[in-house]
């Protein structure tokens, strides 16, 4: 929105979210592999595939941090990287709540209507 609207405002407030979700992420997964316990593999596919996808969304949201800021610093490097790492950050969050949520609701079917 604060490309298309061209205002720096919209930059510093996407900049503080950009660092609130990358400690929370940070704090999200260090937390969830003290309650699923501190193993590699576990038996249930959906628990593996969540624990790991949100170590890897803490880890890109620490990359994402460290993208934004040197950006400002020289602002003529391209942001490719960073735009598509967003991008997939933001399907893999969604991903992440899907599985979260196949535990608190009762199973793989848990978004059925």
């Amino acid at each position: 929105f604060g490309l298309w609207r061209r205002r720096r405002d919209y930059e510093w407030a996407a900049q503080v979210m950009l660092g609130v979700g990358a400690v929370g992420a940070v704090a999200a997964a260090l937390l969830g592999w003290f309650a699923g316990g501190f193993y590699w593999t576990v038996r249930n596919p959906i628990l593996m595939t969540h624990r790991w996808l949100g170590t890897g969304i803490a880890i890109a949201g620490l990359i994402l941090l460290y993208l934004s800021s040197s950006a400002k610093r020289s602002p003529e490097k391209p942001r490719t990287i960073y735009w598509g790492l967003l991008g997939a950050m933001t399907v893999a969050i969604a991903i992440q709540g899907w599985l979260g949520g196949t535990f608190m609701h009762g199973g793989i079917h848990h978004m059925d209507f």
